[in-house]
């Protein structure tokens, strides 16, 4: 017994597998030990002294130009804001198990469906995050363990779907705060542009940006600049493509939550009597070629001083200024209010939203306004 305790203690730090062969004998007292190696033939501890029919060679056999190609498909998985968002996730499971002086392996913390539980009941009392975000950072934690090679820690975990679906369920109550830009509201904004607000030049950029996000069902950050979103997805004036007879334009977005494979989408925007959205597109684009910008230039800028690309938040300061100046309470509009107003106002014609696939995207909206 303490021959086999010494060699089973000697194949697992030298990586070499012991076969035991028991022979009867008349006092049962002769064995045979037939060793898969000798001794002469055993190397030194390592991944290669493994025995090929049971490993699996490790990350560190491989060459070095295919691990990093590797981990750029790792890196292409994901968009650039998911990724954000999970390593955000990430980053605040691994600070709340260092809260809970949980012990860690190879940098990540040892989990099971305990911590989770616990994490997803953090995050909703004490960090006040909705039911989505939540969600999200678990898939941030899955994410980020798989990609080290461990197992996914979502699997099997009854108990945390239950506390997950109770998180929902608490939240159901909270009123949804964004308001809809409708067509009515729309109108009111573009007159009072045309009236003069701020320059001429982000007068006209405004009405032109308004028109696209509400004909076009556009969330903000499909046509703003972000620190989420890499600046060649940013729209360019040569995205913009006009009919012959400018009866419509076609934007092509370059991402996109609706195209996860980045595929790019198509948009046509319709030209009508009451908003002219092809016609303020045009007449901006002229402005810019006359400010001297390329087919290649951001098509929103900041202003006609600086051809930065029109970031979110000044757009979204910009459309609350106006929005305050009609009246409105301006802290319950957002970026998204476009999308919401358009869809709102689509409904209630009696109209899906866009007619869509994978590849294309093909909007259309005729309004009989009064």
């Amino acid at each position: 017994m303490k021959l086999m305790r010494k060699l089973t203690f000697h194949s697992a730090m030298h990586n070499y597998v012991v076969h035991v062969r028991h022979i009867p004998g008349t006092q049962n007292s002769i064995a045979e030990f037939n060793f898969s190696l000798s001794d002469g033939e055993i190397s030194k501890a390592g991944t290669k002294s493994r025995s090929d029919t049971h490993t699996l060679p490790s990350s560190s056999s491989f060459d070095d130009g295919l691990i990093k190609q590797v981990e750029e498909l790792w890196e292409a998985s994901l968009c650039i804001s998911t990724r954000k968002t999970y390593n955000s996730g990430f980053l605040c499971f691994k600070t709340f198990m260092a809260m809970t002086n949980q012990h860690h392996i190879n940098s990540v913390p040892i989990i099971d469906e305990d911590c989770l539980i616990y994490f997803v009941t953090y995050c909703k009392n004490s960090l006040k995050l909705a039911h989505a975000t939540i969600k999200l950072y678990l898939a941030g934690i899955r994410h980020n363990y798989l990609r080290i090679g461990h197992p996914d820690p979502l699997s099997n975990c009854a108990r945390l779907e239950c506390i997950l679906r109770g998180i929902k369920k608490s939240q159901n109550n909270v009123k949804q705060k964004r308001l809809p830009i409708t067509s009515q509201i729309l109108k009111q904004l573009c007159c009072m542009l045309q009236q003069g607000v701020f320059s001429p030049f982000v007068d006209l950029m405004l009405q032109c940006s308004f028109n696209l996000a509400f004909f076009g069902f556009l969330r903000c950050g499909e046509f703003t600049y972000s620190s989420k979103i890499a600046r060649q997805d940013t729209l360019l004036i040569q995205n913009i493509d006009f009919d012959l007879n400018f009866q419509n334009f076609t934007v092509h977005l370059n991402s996109s939550k609706c195209d996860p494979f980045r595929e790019g989408i198509n948009i046509t925007i319709f030209e009508n009597d009451i908003f002219s959205p092809v016609d303020l597109m045009r007449r901006y684009i002229q402005v810019r070629k006359n400010h001297g910008a390329r087919p290649d230039s951001y098509l929103f800028v900041n202003d006609e001083y600086n051809n930065a690309p029109l970031s979110r938040d000044t757009f979204i300061a910009r459309l609350r200024e106006s929005l305050f100046r009609l009246g409105y309470n301006d802290s319950k509009f957002c970026g998204h209010s476009f999308r919401i107003g358009a869809a709102t106002s689509a409904a209630a014609r009696g109209r899906g939203p866009y007619y869509s696939d994978f590849r294309k995207m093909v909007i259309r909206l005729l309004y009989t306004l009064h």
